[in-house]
């Protein structure tokens, strides 16, 4: 009976344990679908505007107090690069903006990592929220200037 009940909390504990690890199996998988252009143009939110150049990788950044505070990143008008990240622990690759789950910007020696709207950001939007320990969840939407 003893040997009985031991062979089976093992069985238990071993099936816990393997419950608590995650399978990393890649970046997500390719649906088929081509990726969006970089974005370009003026995108304008309550809290100040980026500016792209359509190549991907630069932005400048004119931000307001609030969103500068926040983040860490600088208040008013500043040169900055950015990169949209899907994030799948352990491991974090860079991947088209609507499917990101991450946005990093990063302006001089200062980098602010945003959660990304999946599927919400395209190219006329970029969704993103952040936390804040007073405030809760902010969201940030910034909107393409027509």
């Amino acid at each position: 009976m003893k040997k009985t009940l031991a062979l089976l909390l093992t069985f238990l504990a071993l099936t816990a344990l393997t419950a608590c690890f995650q399978v990393y199996d890649g970046p997500p998988k390719d649906d088929g679908t081509p990726a969006p252009p970089a974005h370009n143009g003026v995108f304008t939110s309550d809290h100040g505007t980026m500016t792209f150049n359509g190549d991907g990788k630069s932005v400048t950044l004119s931000l307001d107090g609030y969103l500068a505070d926040l983040t860490g990143l600088p208040e008013g008008e500043a040169e900055a690069s950015y990169i949209f990240f899907a994030n799948f622990p352990p491991h974090r690759t860079d991947y088209r903006y609507d499917r990101a789950d991450e946005l990093d910007i990063t302006a001089g020696d200062v980098t602010y990592t945003f959660k990304n709207r999946i599927g919400a950001t395209d190219k006329d939007a970029i969704r993103l929220y952040l936390y804040d320990n007073s405030d809760g969840t902010v969201e940030v939407d910034f909107y393409k200037e027509v």
